[in-house]
């Protein structure tokens, strides 16, 4: 029975002020649907920019110790290692691209030398390009070899990504030039590497630094050009999960010792990861700052509310409301407040997440930001945790007023009635 009086008079006192009840409201909602809109944009990128990336790249990189030349034979033990999925020989170094037809227009790259059929297996590259990789295709090499002086050879197809064929200005088809690394003449004279190439496809993997920068050829031709026949630079493996990775890295170690280098891809791209969940969470702390700041409105609210109900308070207490009581009531007053905010809030936030994800979707540039739009990944950990803050915080909130409000004396609140 108590319990409904406190009720009834707790929700009188909310319709009492209903301008500092909506305000006091409204605070909160603004503050949750903030926090929950700016941290779902940040998941959504750190999470775009992590699949992207760990798509394009492997999960564990094996370098080695001079030259690696056995790269067949440390393939095979690999790929019978528990959590390996597959693994692929790899040729990468950095190169000078040339338009062939325009040389004006020139680019530094990082050329991936790959199998066209171990590749696919470790890296998205063939689902960029549409289920295959192809380096030989003869109708487009035999147009691109058609565009070029006669008597120039063709080394072979290159594939790009679209924003570093968009620099270059060429298309598929079109020829290039690679220069790739220099060779000690017949007399001592350093002579540069110089090959044709032809475009034989553009990829777009989503990640703008990825496209812009990376090309891919034949491991053969990668050997061939980079002067290190029958050799690779690194070994790529892919793992059933990104935590897998450093398991594998601890058998290659205790396998081979020193002679390997594996770095994972928490080692190679690992400080980016940490900076943006970092942001992530700092931006949280700000943002819940500001919640925080809104729930405490309520307190004001509730102490100016005690002023001008002194009077009803002491009537209360002569007929018998017990010091408890009063203070369930304006307790019951700022907690309904913080709990209808903090539902208002979600809803809103959750609902705009949706709209920016399927509807209004916001573009970016690329080149400054590495993907093209907002993607929005609401996190269930965070919006539990704003709504727990909110609903704490709006509670510590009302202590002070309710407490004030319990101890007042019936003889003080009407003495001057």
């Amino acid at each position: 029975m108590s319990g409904e009086f406190e009720r009834f008079v707790g929700l009188r006192y909310l319709r009492s002020k209903p301008f500092q009840t909506v305000m006091s409201t409204v605070g909160i909602v603004l503050g949750i649907w903030l926090v929950i809109v700016v941290i779902s944009g940040f998941r959504g990128f750190q999470q775009t920019i992590r699949d992207r990336l760990l798509g394009s790249e492997p999960h564990l990189t094996v370098l080695k110790r001079g030259l690696f030349d056995d790269y067949e034979a440390f393939l095979q033990t690999v790929e019978e290692m528990p959590h390996v999925v597959a693994a692929a020989p790899v040729v990468m170094s950095d190169a000078l691209l040339q338009n062939r037809q325009d040389k004006r227009r020139r680019y530094g790259a990082r050329i991936y030398g790959v199998d066209p059929e171990r590749a696919p297996r470790v890296t998205n590259l063939a689902d960029y390009m549409g289920g295959r990789i192809v380096f030989d295709d003869p109708d487009i090499l035999r147009i691109g070899k058609s565009k070029l002086p006669e008597g120039d050879t063709v080394k072979g197809g290159i594939i790009l990504g679209r924003q570093l064929a968009r620099r270059l200005n060429v298309n598929v088809g079109d020829p290039i030039v690679v220069f790739s690394n220099f060779r000690e003449g017949p007399r001592g004279e350093v002579i540069p590497i110089v090959r044709n190439f032809v475009v034989v496809g553009t990829y777009t993997s989503g990640l703008y630094e990825i496209d812009a920068s990376v090309a891919y050829i034949s491991l053969e031709d990668a050997q061939e050009i980079f002067d290190l026949r029958g050799a690779v630079t690194q070994v790529e493996i892919r793992t059933t999960s990104l935590e897998d990775a450093d398991l594998v890295k601890a058998q290659i170690l205790q396998r081979y010792g020193l002679e390997y280098f594996p770095q994972t891809w928490k080692e190679i791209r690992g400080a980016f990861f940490v900076y943006l969940e970092l942001e992530e969470r700092l931006s949280f702390a700000v943002l819940a700052i500001s919640v925080v700041v809104a729930a405490f409105s309520i307190s004001i609210t509730l102490v100016m509310l005690v002023r001008e109900k002194t009077r009803e308070i002491g009537i209360l207490k002569a007929m018998g409301a017990s010091n408890r009581s009063i203070l369930r009531i304006f307790m019951l007053h700022g907690t309904t407040i913080g709990v209808v905010g903090a539902i208002l809030g979600t809803t809103i936030g959750i609902a705009t997440c949706w709209v920016l994800e399927h509807w209004l979707r916001i573009p970016l540039p690329g080149d400054v930001y590495q993907v093209d739009q907002v993607h929005m990944d609401v996190s269930p950990v965070y919006v539990g945790l704003i709504n727990g803050l909110t609903v704490l915080v709006c509670w510590l909130a009302t202590l002070y007023p309710a407490y004030r409000a319990a101890m007042l004396r019936p003889v003080e609140a009407l003495r001057y009635e």
